[in-house]
């Protein structure tokens, strides 16, 4: 990748963090862009998204995962936070449904700003609960990035 195209893809991936709101910054997305580039061709497996919110990290994720020929796995409910429970600390600091991005308007920024044929998009039922075992077990391919953005919660499963 010559110094322009690194160039081209950092100014598009800015452009993206202030086009579509997400809660990692530039400076994150660049550095899970750098771990997706950083891995050689001969590891085998896909790069997941835990948590997309409005798709903003997804759109950028998608870009890279053009570039070196992997799928991006998409994993949400689609439907925000869950309901703080008791004993939460910090219940009170959302409300079910915060943080919610639609099926259809992450399809819509990544289409818009992404690479949406790079993209494969996963609802987990009950968002928040034991995500990374969920996303593993439903990836089933070989993962060789990850990127958690979600609710933690005590797993029962």
């Amino acid at each position: 990748m010559t110094a322009l195209r690194k160039l081209a893809l950092g100014v598009r991936m800015f452009l993206n963090t202030v086009r579509i709101r997400n809660g990692t910054s530039y400076k994150t997305h660049l550095a899970m862009a750098l771990k997706i580039l950083e891995t050689p061709p001969e590891v085998v497996g896909d790069v997941i998204e835990c948590g997309t919110w409005k798709g903003g990290s997804a759109a950028n994720l998608s870009l890279v995962c053009r570039i070196v020929g992997r799928r991006l796995k998409i994993f949400d409910s689609f439907e925000g936070l869950p309901a703080g429970e008791s004993g939460d600390r910090e219940a009170h600091h959302y409300r079910s449904g915060d943080y919610c991005g639609t099926l259809e308007e992450v399809r819509r920024n990544i289409r818009r700003y992404g690479a949406i044929e790079s993209c494969e998009f996963l609802s987990i039922i009950g968002g928040g609960i034991c995500w990374t075992r969920r996303v593993v077990k439903g990836a089933n391919r070989r993962v060789s990035n990850m990127s958690l953005s979600c609710v933690a919660v005590e797993c029962q499963e």
